[in-house]
């Protein structure tokens, strides 16, 4: 039998029969084992423990508040998104204060040229920062909302908003569930802030308390798709 140990996996490969082999990776910290039978086609052992420990990154919570309480208002404009508001838009910043902001719009009010994120002054916005904590956009009933929950409120709190946001937009819909991913991992998205400005005018930074700073994609430039209804046709 062979084994290895790599990045905190325990990787061990033993003889199946004359064509295949069974390989099982084990989590040193956690126990945990995954096993496959495996052949010259398939990916290393260092690409599978790679791929599942990026897997597991995205099951696990934020540890500090400050983060998952941003994350969660960040999934409730997914959810909106998965309803088929996807002319939502969202501009995330850091304050003077060390607070993150969140300004959420429409497509409409947001340059389209390079998929900027700035928003010019309009009247269609609701405004979340993080010193809200889980009072959400000032609601003293959102405590124990789930993202879902919150799109619920959101939809009747905000519904010249939100109607102003139908529509399909399936490139940014796209990259916004790919920062999501990365921002529940812990890294929050911001296009400027007092340790950015200027840094990455073609990218998009995202900060993290915990683990440092990291840069993604500006979300692409689109002419959002409108709609009259958002519900898939029936058959």
């Amino acid at each position: 039998m062979k084994s290895f140990t790599y990045k905190d996996w325990t990787v061990q490969e033993s003889e199946q029969d004359a064509y295949n082999r069974i390989q099982t990776i084990t989590n040193q910290h956690t126990g945990i084992t995954y096993t496959r039978c495996v052949d010259e086609r398939l990916v290393s052992a260092e690409v599978w423990v790679d791929l599942i420990n990026q897997a597991e990154a995205s099951l696990k919570r934020p540890t500090d508040t400050y983060t998952r309480r941003s994350v969660r208002l960040l999934a409730m404009i997914g959810e909106l998104h998965k309803l088929g508001f996807q002319q939502l838009r969202v501009f995330t910043y850091m304050t003077s204060g060390g607070n993150w902001r969140c300004e959420i719009t429409i497509a409409d009010e947001v340059p389209t040229g390079g998929g900027s994120m700035f928003i010019n002054s309009h009247p269609f916005k609701a405004v979340y920062s993080s010193a809200m904590g889980n009072k959400y956009f000032g609601w003293t009933d959102t405590q124990n909302d789930s993202a879902r929950e919150l799109a619920a409120k959101f939809v009747t709190r905000f519904p010249d908003l939100v109607e102003r946001g139908r529509g399909h937009d399936w490139p940014y819909a796209g990259w916004f569930q790919y920062m999501l991913g990365i921002a529940e991992r812990g890294y929050l998205p911001v296009s400027f802030g007092s340790d950015f400005d200027g840094d990455y005018p073609d990218r998009l930074c995202t900060i993290s308390p915990n683990t440092g700073n990291v840069t993604i994609a500006l979300p692409p430039s689109t002419d959002p798709i409108t709609t009259t209804d958002c519900l898939p046709e029936q058959t």
